[in-house]
């Protein structure tokens, strides 16, 4: 039995060591714990394959791992890992904080920092929670500890827990992060495990029988692009999870745009959402990105753009936890990108004050956005030239924190 149990989810182990490593976590000191049922468990240690435990085993090898799953009935994986800028946090005695909003829906208020063997302080941290950080752990040592309900998701949340370490750690040299507040987290917290959580399970991805219509074939061929695109935005650990967007101008009315609350990885061509940039209607089953509002500002003002790209990716997410434009320095940038980015102060996520803020921040001239604790969006002539400035803008960002900070 415990042979069927691990070849069932060793495509999913090495899915979830794949991810980690491209979002340069080590596999070295990681550690996984899977709850099959309550007798049952899986235990992965660093690169290698699951060992399948009963509960006895697993409590004697993991044990607190197995007293966080005592707590947590929801809850059906632990990870704990020792990601780069996780490890100066704890080294600066840091909780990691809502810099960008992501945390607080994902992670909880905060991930707190806890002595790694006051399991007492640690369970209390995890209560509301689902990471914390892990100071001395007597196996783990310094690390991320993430609580997740599926090795699919996992990843993400540490992930995400670097990221905002990282955007705290590296804004310093910009002025500092700026926290999100109390009530906005709060809110966040409670809409993303009250509905964003549960979307992608309860989405159906849509068919040519879906449509009212016969897509023509070179709209079906742009459809792909952007499922294309979308799934290189998660390869390249340009955003995580289901956050971020993309969109394309079909012609002077519509434009195309991923749907709301659905992973990249599953998209059909056939899921993309046809928006009336003008009227702001869509059409199918399916809910355009709580986004649309911005991409649609920019196609009716600048006839000029035809893709747009939103993502939340690491370098660029300093800039935003430090609510400032990016300079652009890195020579190879410059040439396609200008001297600098543009930057909106933080609005709520989806609303019209939103958009219109990032229409304002992108100009004829300008075609990127830092905006504030949220993340980057940009422009293009076509989906291919937005995709190469999306890499270019964080390459740039990397470029000008090499240059200008020092850790």
């Amino acid at each position: 039995m415990y042979k069927t149990k691990v070849s069932e989810f060793e495509k999913q182990f090495a899915e979830l060591k794949r991810v980690l490593a491209k979002q340069n976590i080590p596999l070295e000191n990681l550690h996984v714990g899977l709850r099959l049922d309550p007798d049952n468990y899986l235990y992965l240690v660093n690169d290698s394959q699951p060992e399948a435990l009963n509960k006895k085993d697993f409590t004697k090898k993991a044990p607190l791992f197995a007293k966080i799953f005592e707590g947590k009935a929801e809850r059906d994986v632990i990870l704990t890992c020792q990601p780069k800028y996780t490890q100066k946090a704890i080294a600066k005695n840091l909780d990691i904080l809502p810099v960008l909003d992501d945390l607080p829906q994902i992670v909880g208020l905060k991930a707190k920092l806890c002595q790694g063997n006051d399991q007492k302080s640690i369970l209390r941290a995890l209560r509301k929670q689902d990471a914390c950080l892990l100071a001395g752990h007597q196996t783990y040592g310094n690390a991320v500890l993430a609580i997740g309900t599926s090795l699919g998701l996992i990843s993400s949340t540490a992930a995400i827990v670097e990221k905002s370490a990282q955007a705290m750690v590296e804004a310093q040299c910009l002025g500092g992060a700026k926290k999100l507040s109390y009530r906005i987290s709060k809110n966040y917290r409670k809409l993303y495990l009250d509905r964003y959580s549960k979307m992608d399970q309860e989405l159906e991805s849509l068919s040519a029988q879906d449509y009212e219509r016969k897509i023509p074939a070179a709209e079906l061929s742009l459809r792909q692009a952007l499922v294309d695109f979308g799934k290189k935005l998660v390869r390249e650990n340009l955003t995580q999870a289901t956050w971020g967007n993309l969109s394309a101008r079909l012609d002077r009315q519509y434009m195309l745009i991923t749907p709301s609350g659905m992973a990249y990885n599953r998209l059909t061509p056939y899921d993309m959402v046809r928006v009336d940039y003008h009227s702001m209607k869509h059409e199918g089953k399916l809910k355009p990105s709580v986004e649309q509002g911005f991409h649609a500002a920019i196609y009716r003002e600048h006839e000029e753009i035809n893709a747009m790209i939103h993502t939340h990716s690491f370098n660029c997410s300093v800039f935003a936890a430090a609510n400032q434009a990016l300079p652009i320095i890195m020579p190879a940038a410059i040439p396609h990108l200008g001297s600098h980015s543009g930057y909106c102060p933080y609005e709520m996520p989806g609303s019209n004050e939103l958009a219109k803020a990032v229409a304002t921040a992108i100009t004829d001239s300008v075609w990127s956005c830092i905006m504030g604790s949220h993340g980057m969006a940009v422009c293009g002539s076509s989906i291919e030239d937005s995709f190469e400035k999306t890499l270019l803008m964080e390459q740039a960002a990397r470029y000008y924190l090499d240059v200008h900070c020092k850790h």
